[in-house]
This record gives C-alpha cells, sequence and structure tokens, in this order.
C-alpha cells in the first residue's frame, strides 16, 4: 500500500476483504454438498424448481470464480497500490447484480409457494413485486458501481438504491418467513406426525428466512454507516450464498421428511397409540376422519378433501391408504 494510506484505513479495506472472499468459498463447499444431496435424493420435481436449483448452482460458481479473480488482482497484482485495491474490477457484477439475480429468484419462488398454501393472489403478488423492486435497485447499484469504479466513492454516492436494494431484501424475507409461518400453522391437524412436520417445516422456515433478513440488514448498516471501508463487504458477499443454500436445506429437508412418511407406512395400525390419534384417553373404539388429510408438497402442506359418502365396505382401503397422505 502507499506509504500516504493510513495504516488504520489499510486494515479496515483489507481485513473485511480477507474474511469475505473466505467465507465465500466455505459458503460454496456447503452449497456444492447441498446439491449433490438434492441429486442424490431424486425429487419429482418439475422443470422449474430443478432448473432454479441448478441455475443457481451455476450462478454462484460463477460469482465465486469473479471474487477469486477480484481477490487476486486486489492482493496480488494491486499490492501496494491503493488506487488499485479499491478499483471495483468485477465486484459490481458478483455482489449487487448476482445477490440481486439470486435472491429475487428465490423470493419469486417462495411467492409461489404461498400462493398453494393459502390461495392468496394478492400477498403471492404482493411479495413478487417486492422482489421485481429489490432486484431491480441492485441492478441499478451494479451499474452505478460500474460506472463509479470506486468502492469506497460507490458508499457515499449510492446511499439511496443500496437502500432500496438491501431493505427490500429484508423486508421481503420478513414478509416471506411470516406468511409461511401463518399458512403452515393452519394446517395443524390432531395427528402429532402431521404436526411435527408441520413444526419442524415452521422452524426451518423461520431460521432460514431470518439467517438472510439479518445479514441484509447488517450489509445496510454497515454500507450507510461505515464509509470509505469495506464492513459491509463481509455480509454483502455472503447474501447469495445464505440464499442459496436456505433454498436447498429446505428442498432437502424433503428426505427426513419421507423417512418419517415411510416409518409411519410400515407401523402397524395396532400398535398405535390413542393419543397419536387424537382421541380421548378412555375410548370405547377408534374413529377414524377421512374429512382432512394433508400432504408435503414441496415446501407446502396443502389440505384436501374428500367426500363422506364413502361406504363402508372402502374403510379397510381408506385406512390403508390413509398413511400414503404425507407424501414427499
Amino acid at each position: 500500500m502507499s506509504d500516504c494510506v493510513d495504516p488504520q484505513t489499510i486494515i479496515e479495506l483489507t481485513g473485511p476483504a480477507i474474511l469475505a472472499f473466505q467465507f465465500n468459498w466455505g459458503l460454496l463447499g456447503m452449497l456444492i454438498v447441498q446439491v449433490y444431496n438434492y441429486y442424490q435424493a431424486s425429487f419429482r420435481d418439475n422443470f422449474a424448481i430443478k432448473g432454479l436449483v441448478y441455475g443457481l448452482l451455476l450462478l454462484e460458481l460463477a460469482q465465486t470464480a469473479l471474487a477469486t479473480h477480484d481477490a487476486y488482482s486486489q492482493f496480488a497484482l494491486s499490492f501496494g497500490n491503493y488506487e488499485g485495491f479499491i478499483s471495483t474490477d468485477f465486484l459490481w457484477l458478483d455482489v449487487p447484480t448476482f445477490i440481486g439475480i439470486s435472491s429475487g429468484a428465490i423470493q419469486c419462488f417462495y411467492a409461489w409457494r404461498i400462493y398453494v398454501l393459502g390461495r392468496s393472489k394478492v400477498l403471492s403478488i404482493g411479495i413478487a413485486m417486492v422482489a421485481l423492486m429489490q432486484f431491480s435497485a441492485a441492478v441499478a447499484e451494479g451499474i452505478l458501481s460500474a460506472i463509479l469504479r470506486n468502492q469506497a466513492a460507490e458508499q457515499v454516492k449510492t446511499p439511496t438504491t443500496a437502500t432500496i436494494w438491501l431493505a427490500g431484501t429484508a423486508s421481503c424475507d420478513v414478509i416471506i418467513a411470516c406468511s409461511m409461518v401463518y399458512f403452515l400453522s393452519r394446517n395443524r391437524t390432531g395427528y402429532k406426525s402431521t404436526n411435527r412436520m408441520i413444526n419442524r417445516l415452521i422452524r426451518l422456515v423461520i431460521e432460514t428466512g431470518m439467517a438472510t433478513a439479518i445479514v441484509a440488514t447488517l450489509d445496510l448498516i454497515f454500507f450507510l454507516h461505515y464509509k470509505h471501508n469495506y464492513y459491509h463487504f463481509v455480509c454483502a458477499l455472503l447474501l447469495s450464498k445464505l440464499y442459496s443454500n436456505s433454498l436447498l436445506v429446505l428442498l432437502n429437508n424433503r428426505v427426513t421428511l419421507r423417512q418419517q412418511a415411510q416409518l409411519s407406512e410400515s407401523m402397524p395400525v395396532g400398535s398405535m397409540r390413542f393419543a397419536d390419534l387424537g382421541t380421548a384417553e378412555h375410548v370405547a373404539g377408534v374413529n377414524v376422519n377421512i374429512d382432512s388429510h394433508t400432504y408435503v408438497d414441496h415446501v407446502a402442506m396443502v389440505n384436501l378433501t374428500q367426500t363422506k359418502d364413502t361406504k363402508s365396505d372402502q374403510l379397510d382401503d381408506t385406512i390403508e391408504s390413509s398413511s400414503q397422505d404425507i407424501k414427499v
């Protein structure tokens, strides 16, 4: 670095940048494992979901490759050159632009799942609009960064677009998490096995949604409050990897749900306890309710309704197929 630069400024620039590049590589390794597990699970997802998963993998590989190029340029080619160190290189593409693409696609996916859960067009369209808004702001931030070619100046001259981008990302994540929790909670039944699955999904939705929202909020705070340093860079470079890993964790969770469903299918009907069937402690018989069944479709619980005009000779078939109502 140049002798005229304050040593503390050098630390504030190089320290966060090194951590950001290292964490980015670590999360990429986690994502590759998650995608491999998704491939091994052989889920019968449609083309759109598979395209989203593998498209995100390609996007994250490209982002890490560009980030590695930037790291080599900053710490090797520009060693001792302050102006070269703070130049953007490909950071305008692999930080705001790629993050906007990945987060926008994933949030639109969740908007579709929320529509499947609650059949609320207004809420789903609202979430999609917020996702597209933050995506547009992220692309605008990337364009401004490419024009300025100076990351320190970017923090001073682009506060509006950064605020719309990161605040929109965080708010959209919170809306998605709250909506998913609400609609999943409405699908609780008297069956403990089904409730356990719903509670597991709710916990995962809260954990993954709040993680991305918190990181986006921290990124915005560091970007606006701490000027002329790279404190925000750690959160910014991790954000897209967090989104992709969160989605894969939620999708791969169906392996556990599938195992639980298979365990329920293998359990003899006579071994079921009355408490598991939602009956009272002292009962004279077991009532089989065929009015409401639930199944797991990707990350959504959907109610199915059957008619009550079933004959008594179809009761055995109903009991036999009831264990298959929870599908993964």
